[in-house]
């Protein structure tokens, strides 16, 4: 994993559990080929997005292998993307927005 994904709605754990199933080596739309290992680093960083949101506003993300990735500014647009769905709110961050020039 290069570098932090932009979270979405979907049921990412389910999904992430499916695809380790599928094969050993996987390729995706976008960013390098992986492994097995990077899925785990990306379920991993997701369950420390979702902690950090369960925190409250603000809260860091816990250290693990996601603080060498680049893209840093999606972690904050990720906490806030969590916390918003977990309260049931669909809208896109204005965090997101904002670093789009959206806002």
């Amino acid at each position: 994993m290069a570098s932090a994904p932009i979270a979405t709605s979907r049921p990412i754990f389910s999904s992430l559990d499916e695809i380790t199933a599928w094969g050993e080596v996987f390729v995706p739309g976008v960013g390098p080929v992986g492994g097995r290992d990077e899925v785990a680093e990306l379920r991993g960083y997701l369950a420390a997005v979702r902690a950090a949101a369960n925190r409250g506003a603000g809260a860091a993300l816990s250290a693990g292998p996601w603080q060498r990735w680049a893209d840093t500014a999606y972690r904050s647009v990720n906490i806030e993307r969590a916390a918003m769905l977990a309260g049931g709110d669909t809208s896109p961050p204005p965090s997101a927005l904002a670093l789009f020039g959206l806002a």
